[in-house]
């Protein structure tokens, strides 16, 4: 994120100055979700074989496609920090809120593209409240305000203090009389929330279904929010005063292997968005920006690569926006052909990965054209 003033889009080059390794890094994490994405869809809509680090755990577990949302919450704390000032001003607080408003109406609308093309509008299937981006706008507005208001080190705490509370809050008795656990997909508390305030108006359906974007899981997305804003106040110091940024890795790493050894007790669970989980990702976003930065310093990172990426990373919201009328590609013949006649010459996970990455760079086309023009999406 640049240093730009309050209320700017995410990825918006307004500023003198841009970390180029944080455009990099969310470029890397949009390339990927768009892989993800079109895999996902291809494997659901004409069963493709869909390659294994491109699929979600089915429950507990950290794959590659995991791994994509929670890095770009953190990338969000870490633009936040890198683009506002810390005095906090009712002008600021009006752009944050608008801002949020219009990310929560955008995140609504693409959150239900079928439910508006399939359902015919009924209230009683499809609709669907949370998702993707109103998660999104709920953490940055929640991340904006509390760096405006409150001291770093109060909000290292207060993280700190929601990823504690949140086990707990998973391991109450399920009023229903169900047997909490969570190694079992849906069967804890934090689920039941979900089913008892959305009803059908859920992600996942059946009896222990529950929203993967819900509301309580929605806390300690804000505390890896949070996270990425104290985080990036530490890199961009360094950053900013040519300190080597081994030491941000190494913190990192050890953040990272915190969260895989509670996850032995407390489950590494993406759609509960367990603490173990915010921890794993926490830490392998603060390795990876920093192995980034020291690449770029050292001149070892291809600047095609870069250029490549930061297509993406100045423009992730539209990439994310545009990508949910893409898929409609994976419904033509000509795909569903395609990856036959891969799939006779390769392996089927190779055909799928193939066909991702092509439906990646369809989508990375406009978004070059647009960026070449200095045109990016301000939400």
């Amino acid at each position: 994120m640049t240093e730009a003033k309050a209320g700017k889009a995410l990825g918006a080059p307004t500023a003198a100055r841009r970390l180029e390794s944080l455009d990099i890094l969310r470029g890397l994490v949009v390339a990927a979700m768009l892989m993800v994405n079109f895999s996902l869809g291809a494997g659901d809509y004409l069963h493709f074989h869909v390659a294994s680090p491109l699929l979600h755990s089915a429950w507990a577990g950290f794959t590659v496609a995991d791994a994509v949302f929670p890095v770009f919450l953190f990338i969000v704390g870490v633009s936040i920090a890198a683009g506002f000032p810390s005095a906090a001003d009712g002008a600021s607080r009006r752009r944050v809120l608008g801002r949020t408003a219009r990310l929560l109406l955008l995140g609504f609308l693409l959150s239900n593209v079928t439910w508006l093309w399939m359902h015919d509008w009924s209230l009683e299937q499809g609709l669907r409240v949370f998702g993707v981006l109103q998660r999104i706008a709920l953490c940055y507005c929640a991340a904006s305000l509390l760096y405006r208001s409150i001291a770093l080190r109060s909000i290292l705490s207060l993280a700190l203090l929601v990823l504690l509370l949140y086990w707990p809050l998973t391991l109450i008795a399920i009023p229903d009389g169900s047997s909490t656990n969570l190694a079992a997909r849906g069967m804890n508390f934090v689920s039941w929330f979900d089913r008892a305030l959305l009803g059908p108006h859920r992600f996942v359906e059946g009896p222990a279904g529950y929203d993967s974007e819900g509301l309580l899981s929605t806390l300690p997305a804000i505390a890896e929010c949070l996270l990425g804003v104290v985080a990036g106040r530490w890199f961009i110091e360094r950053v900013a005063d040519r300190t080597s940024v081994a030491g941000f890795a190494l913190a990192g790493i050890l953040i990272a292997g915190l969260g895989a050894a509670w996850g032995r007790c407390f489950p590494v669970v993406k759609d509960l968005w367990t603490s173990s989980f915010v921890l794993l990702s926490t830490g392998t976003s603060m390795a990876v920006l920093a192995v980034i930065q020291l690449l770029m310093e050292r001149g070892w990172f291809p600047r095609w690569l870069a250029r490549f990426l930061q297509v993406f990373g100045r423009n992730a919201i539209l990439a994310y926006v545009i990508y949910l009328p893409g898929l409609i590609v994976i419904a033509l013949p000509p795909t569903r052909a395609a990856y036959r006649t891969l799939a006779a010459h390769i392996s089927a996970a190779a055909a799928s990965l193939a066909l991702a990455a092509a439906y990646m760079l369809l989508i990375w086309v406009p978004l070059a054209i647009l960026h070449r023009r200095g045109r990016y999406l301000r939400i």
